[in-house]
Parts: C-alpha cells; sequence; structure tokens
C-alpha cells in the first residue's frame, strides 16, 4: 500500500527533506467527530473538543474542519490558545476551504469568501483534525515502537494523541520498514497506520509535521489524485533523477483507467494556500542538462502558480508529455523560461493554457498535442509548433524567434497580436493532409516576413476574416484562399498605443487604432438581430474615457525664478511611462514658441530632475502623475506661461497656466517718515502708529495725535465742539 489518494503535500524552501514528514491526509478515518465552536461565523471562531485540550505549541498549526452541520470544510490557522480552546483566524481570505460535493474530496481549494468557519454562531460535534504540515519543522519526534498487530505503533517515552489524525509519520531507522506512513486513527495511545510497519516490537525514530524542502521529495510520495502546495521561494533542480529530493517533478496524474481521484494539483502560493500570489520559481541547476523540469507522465494534472525557469541550460524541457495513454493537463497561471522547449505534448495529448507567460525558450515555446490556450502571452521564444488542434483565444505573441506559429494541424485562432516576431505571423504547412482553420479578429503588426502565409498554396478549408494588418515586412498573407478575404483590414498606421513598451490598448488614431476598435466580427449574432457586438479585435479589450471626462486644466500663482519644481497632474490612462508613444510634454510663455520636454524616467521618490516623469501609484492613484517641470519655465521676464501633457493616441491631457508674482520684499527696519501724503500707504501707517503709541491732547477745538514720544505731533483734527464734540474734520 502508499500513502491515501487524499493526501496534501507542503513543500517550501525552509522545510527538511530529512525529517519533516511533509503532508496531511483529508480523509483520514479517526479524526475527531466532538469539536465544539462558539463565534463561529465570525472572524475569530474558538474550537474545543473533549477528545483533546489544544496547547501553545499549536499555535501556528492549522485545524481542518472536514464536515459538521453548518461547518465550512477547509482550514483555519490557530492564532492563539487559551484554557485548552483555539482561536482561528476566520477572517475572509485568511482561510482556505475545500469546496463540498459528493464526495467532499474531490473539490479543490479557494481562499475563504465569507467571515468564520460556519454559518451560525454555535457548531457542535463537528469532524476535524490538526494539520502540522503546514510548518517549517516538525510538531513532534519521538522512538516508536510496532505492535502485535502491525499496524500499530506507540511512543516510548512520547504520547500520541487524537490531535495526530491525518499526518503523515516519517519513520526513518531502526528496524521497521523506514518510509512514511499515514496515521490513520488513535486510541489510548495507540496510532493505526494505513499499512504494515514491520514486525512486531520493531522501533524507529518518527518524525511528525513539518514541510518538505523540494518538490521532487513531495512527487515521489504521491499517488493519484495528491496535491502539492509550494510556498514561494526559488527551488533549484540540482540532479536529473525525478521525484527525489531535488529532482524534477514526475507527475502521476488522477486517473487511471475509469477510477479517478480528482485532479493531481501542483500549485504555487504566496503566504496562503489558494492565494495565486508570488509563484516559486523551479529552477534547473548549474551544469543540470537533458531533462524535463516536470514530467507529465500521467492522466489529469493541474500545474498552477508556478515559474519553471531552465537556465537556459541545453536541452531543457519546461514541462513535458511522456505519458501513455496521453496525458490531460492544465497549465494556469504560470510562467516558463529560459528553456529549450517550455511545453511538449504527444500527438493526442489535451492541454488547456490560461494566463501563461512563454519567455526565452530557444526552440519552442509549445509543441504538438491538442492544445486550447487563451490569455496567454509568449515573447522572444520559439513558435507553438505542430498541434494536431490548435484553440488559441486573446494571446499576445511579441518578438519571438521565427514564426509565432508553425505547422498547425487544425485551428480556432481568434483576438490574438502577433506583433514584431523574426518570421510569420501564423505559418501554415500542408504536406498533403487536409486541415480547416479559422482565423478571425486577429492583429498583425511588424512582423518581419508575412502576418499568414503557407509554404504551398494549399487544399485547406480556411475562414480567415475580419484580421488587421500592418507594415509586415513582406506582406499581409501569402498563399492562402478562403472564404471572406475582403473583410481583411490593412491599416495605415500602427494601432497599438504603445506596443515598444507592452502596452497592446488600441490607440485612437485614424487609420490605425480608431479603424479597429469597436469592430470585432460578428456585429450581429445570428438569429439575435437586437443584439449587436462592439467588441475589439485583437488580444486586449479597450475601456473608452468615460463620457464626463474632463481634461483638467488648471490656473496657480507661482514665484518668477522657481526652480526645482515637480508638480501633480492627472491623466485619464494609468500605465504611462516616460517614453510611452504619443506621450508629451511642452511648455510656452508669454510672447514666445513651444518648447518641447524631453521626458525622461523618474521615481515616485526621486531627486529633481527637468522633465521626470513617473506615475505615482498605479493600483491606489491610478492616472496620477509626477512631472518635474523644467526651470526655464519660471524664468523672470514674463507674467504667464503653460505646460500641457498629452498623449497623442488617447483622450489623455492636463493643462496648467502659470501667473508669475514678482519678487517683493518688505523691509521691517524701514522708518516710516512722520509726514507723508494724504492717502498713501505711509500715512495709514502713521496713523495706526499715532493710534496706537502716542496721546491725544484736545485744546478747544483742536485735537492732536502724537507720535510714541509724546512730543511729535502726527495729526490734528478740528473738532465741532470744545465741550461735547460729535465729529471732527
Amino acid at each position: 500500500m502508499a500513502l491515501s489518494n487524499y493526501t496534501y503535500f507542503e513543500v517550501r524552501t525552509t522545510g527538511s527533506d530529512t525529517n519533516n514528514s511533509g503532508g496531511f491526509d483529508i480523509n483520514s478515518s479517526g479524526f475527531m467527530t466532538n469539536g465544539s465552536i462558539t463565534n463561529a461565523n465570525t472572524a475569530s471562531p474558538i474550537i474545543s473538543s473533549a477528545s483533546y485540550t489544544f496547547v501553545a505549541g499549536d499555535v501556528g498549526s492549522w485545524v481542518f474542519i472536514k464536515s459538521g452541520t453548518n461547518s465550512i470544510p477547509g482550514w483555519y490557522r490557530i492564532v492563539s490558545v487559551n484554557a485548552g480552546a483555539a482561536t482561528l483566524n476566520g477572517t475572509i481570505g485568511q482561510a482556505v476551504k475545500v469546496y463540498t460535493n459528493a464526495s467532499l474530496i474531490l473539490g479543490g481549494l479557494d481562499l475563504s469568501n465569507s467571515s468564520g468557519c460556519g454559518t451560525i454562531s454555535s457548531l457542535s460535534s463537528v469532524t476535524f483534525g490538526i494539520d502540522y504540515s503546514q510548518q517549517d519543522t516538525y510538531e513532534y519526534t519521538g522512538t516508536f515502537i510496532v505492535q502485535a498487530n502491525t499496524l500499530n505503533i506507540v511512543g516510548s517515552g512520547i504520547t500520541i494523541d487524537r490531535n495526530w489524525v491525518g499526518n503523515i509519520i516519517n519513520l526513518v531507522d531502526g528496524t521497521v520498514n523506514a518510509g512514511y506512513y499515514n496515521i490513520m486513527s488513535v486510541s489510548a495511545g495507540v496510532a493505526t497506520l494505513d499499512r504494515s510497519v514491520g514486525a512486531a516490537a520493531a522501533t524507529s525514530t518518527g518524525y511528525v509535521g513539518g514541510a518538505f524542502s523540494t518538490p521532487g521529495k513531495a512527487s515521489g510520495l504521491c499517488v493519484l489524485g495528491n496535491k502539492i502546495y509550494i510556498k514561494n521561494g526559488i527551488y533549484v533542480i540540482d540532479t536529473t533523477t525525478a521525484n527525489i529530493s531535488g529532482g524534477p517533478i514526475q507527475t502521476i496524474g488522477g486517473r487511471t483507467g475509469t477510477t479517478w481521484y480528482g485532479h493531481q494539483v501542483i500549485e504555487g502560493y504566496s503566504s496562503i494556500r489558494s492565494d495565486k500570489l508570488n509563484p516559486p520559481t523551479i529552477k534547473a541547476g548549474s551544469g543540470v542538462t537533458n531533462i524535463n523540469l516536470i514530467n507529465l507522465a500521467g492522466q489529469g494534472q493541474v500545474i498552477d502558480n508556478l515559474i519553471i525557469d531552465g537556465s537556459s541550460n541545453s536541452l531543457i524541457f519546461g514541462l513535458r508529455d511522456t505519458s501513455n495513454p496521453a496525458s490531460a493537463t492544465s497549465l494556469l497561471r504560470s510562467k516558463v523560461k529560459n528553456c529549450n522547449t517550455g511545453m511538449q505534448m504527444i500527438s493526442q495529448a489535451q492541454t488547456s493554457v490560461y494566463l501563461c507567460e512563454f519567455e526565452n525558450n530557444s526552440s519552442r515555446s509549445t509543441a504538438e498535442g491538442t492544445m486550447a490556450i487563451s490569455h496567454s502571452t509568449f515573447k522572444n521564444s520559439g513558435p507553438i509548433v505542430g498541434p494536431f488542434f490548435l484553440s488559441l483565444t486573446n494571446c499576445i505573441f511579441d518578438s519571438n524567434i521565427g514564426n509565432a506559429l508553425s505547422n498547425i494541424g487544425h485551428s480556432m485562432i481568434s483576438n490574438c497580436v502577433f506583433y514584431n516576431n523574426v518570421g510569420n505571423g501564423i505559418w501554415l504547412e500542408n504536406n498533403g493532409g487536409v486541415f480547416r482553420h479559422t482565423i478571425v479578429n486577429n492583429i498583425f503588426v511588424n512582423n518581419q516576413q508575412f502576418g499568414i502565409s503557407a509554404n504551398v498554396v494549399p487544399i485547406n478549408s480556411f475562414v480567415i476574416e475580419n484580421n488587421y494588418f500592418f507594415n509586415n515586412t513582406s506582406g499581409s498573407i501569402n498563399q492562402i484562399s478562403g472564404s471572406y478575404f475582403s473583410s481583411n483590414v490593412n491599416l495605415i498606421g500602427n494601432p497599438f498605443v504603445d506596443a515598444t513598451n507592452g502596452n497592446f490598448a488600441l490607440n485612437k488614431i485614424s487609420g490605425a487604432g480608431a479603424s479597429v476598435r469597436n469592430n470585432a466580427s460578428p456585429r450581429v449574432f445570428p438569429g439575435y438581430t437586437n443584439t449587436l457586438n462592439y467588441s475589439d479585435p485583437g488580444a486586449v479589450q479597450n475601456q473608452d474615457a468615460p463620457l464626463a471626462y474632463i481634461n483638467p486644466e488648471v490656473s496657480i500663482m507661482v514665484k518668477a525664478g522657481t526652480t526645482s519644481r515637480s508638480e501633480y497632474i492627472y491623466l485619464n490612462t494609468t500605465g504611462f511611462v516616460y517614453n510611452t508613444l504619443g506621450l508629451s510634454a511642452s511648455y510656452v510663455r508669454e510672447g514666445g514658441s513651444r518648447v518641447n520636454i524631453p521626458l525622461v524616467s523618474q521615481t515616485v521618490n526621486g531627486a529633481y530632475t527637468s522633465g521626470g516623469f513617473v506615475e505615482v501609484d498605479p493600483a491606489n492613484m491610478p492616472g496620477l502623475y509626477r512631472i518635474d517641470a523644467p526651470n526655464a519655465l519660471f524664468a523672470s521676464g514674463v507674467k504667464t506661461a503653460a505646460l500641457e501633457v498629452i498623449n497623442t493616441n488617447t483622450v489623455d491631457r492636463h493643462l496648467i497656466t502659470y501667473n508669475f508674482t514678482p519678487t517683493m520684499q518688505i523691509d521691517m527696519t524701514q522708518t516710516v517718515p512722520i509726514s507723508n501724503t494724504a492717502g498713501t500707504v505711509g500715512d495709514s501707517l502713521n496713523a495706526m502708529r499715532a493710534v496706537g503709541f502716542g496721546k491725544w491732547v484736545i485744546s478747544g477745538t483742536n485735537l492732536s495725535l502724537y507720535g510714541p514720544d509724546n512730543t511729535t505731533v502726527v495729526k490734528s483734527f478740528t473738532l465741532n465742539s470744545s465741550t461735547a464734540p460729535t465729529s471732527r474734520s
């Protein structure tokens, strides 16, 4: 026997392939069934059990809830322990739930999307265990003795408890059959394992808990349907032997014949399983050649959120199908780079590729098999070669070696971009077979041969409609016949906003991007004349500016002669950099001509650099940019000036008008004369000084105001009465 088909393995760079046991079986028969949970539908559920008293050492481990009325099955991390009960992290996105279905086990994982571990406040009779594999080191170690029933072991100097159930125990030496065993159940300190350990009374050192340190180690223990979760880090393959510590991965899949255990999953994560962030890297080590980093030897596997790096070593295959019968594989959210061949499948293999990136693969990006590829990118790589059937949608082929696509059997290719490839965008080779191709809504730009070409005028059945071409060196379409060719369009300008810097959004230039926007086929869906389609050809759908968008115009006062001034401006489009195609900045001073501002790279917090340009925070402050205005704009000699930033490929524009203020200075030590011209500033100051500092003297009808010395008269008035004045003159 081997481990359970429902084992989840954990791999971390900080784990150990020597001592740690690396896995947890979510289908063990002996889980505790008397869990009680309070605050179950909050972010801080509290679990307790009559079968087990939680201890401080459990903090950081994960409670696995298998089942229970109103419970949400999945993993919940223990954040604290008090009085034998454990508080769990039930925060949305911090727990990992298992999809529930008739068998539970076939379900996949997903981050929690509701608070807590239950749908009501109080839960009882919850079936649960504690997973000690998702941590760097083992939780328990000791000497273990085989019992008369050789499925059973007991501890020598260590007590086995119910919380061990579901965990793998690694028995490493002594007189037992060394290996990895699933702890199925525990009763009165006796653990029942999934298979016989050896002869009665045999002993061994054993370890429970802790992650493995290499994917090869975990893969070597897998049986059908197992899952491997790999934490962010770099895992170097330093041997050519598969499925051993430090070796490449060889999958086993999830099916044999008609028996199905769910997909074998190999998935990377950043901080919590299924977050699909910061993928780990599986990398060929120095001097390692002629290997498959992931050998697809089984039927039914999912590879998700990994970076697969061949290190540009000789004859490295990123993923390669060697199974018989052919495999069924899904490659998701992954990057395959620096390999000789990124992914090679045998002729009848069925493969799905989604949100993947193939970069710098010297010979071929993918090859053979039946492939459905969508929303993926191919850059500086060899072509997709020879799939028997290819479904290709919303992909970008940028600056690849030779043809982007070659020698395809049957194909459906739509809404893709073929840009700046060394050969043809699509190369169709007919050597006597009858193949059918549908190629619609694609864009071909700057390819160094044809957009679409074939080796001979084919007898194939083609639908090539509504594709857009610009500046392909040898021409648009060569040696191909098909339907409705007149719907294909030769543009007079580059349709992209800034393809050089990776922005394949469509611009609004007439005869270029403006001719492509909203023109995908079909406009009207058959049988639904009231349903109109306004999507875009190519891989990227454009979000046009909101109708309420107003180009910002700002008028401000600035002191003439200002230097090292940075402005913060708003543009409607995020993602611009200093050399984005169509982006420019200029200024003009009163009575002068426009002056171009050469834009240069800047950082958000960088020191002032004339023309410096950078987006502040595209995620949290999208469209807010910093530009460092030239000092010459603010030089003395004029009263007004203006600065404008525009992108001629979009609607983006920001205008700032400056009104310069002359330099002014008040000498706070300057003497104010005693006598001033009436109505002047000096006269007002004298009046205030007189009121605030000198004496007032009435003599008859004469009122005299004195300066601070009480001697100097600074102002005199004539009153209308010497005894009861009511006015002055």
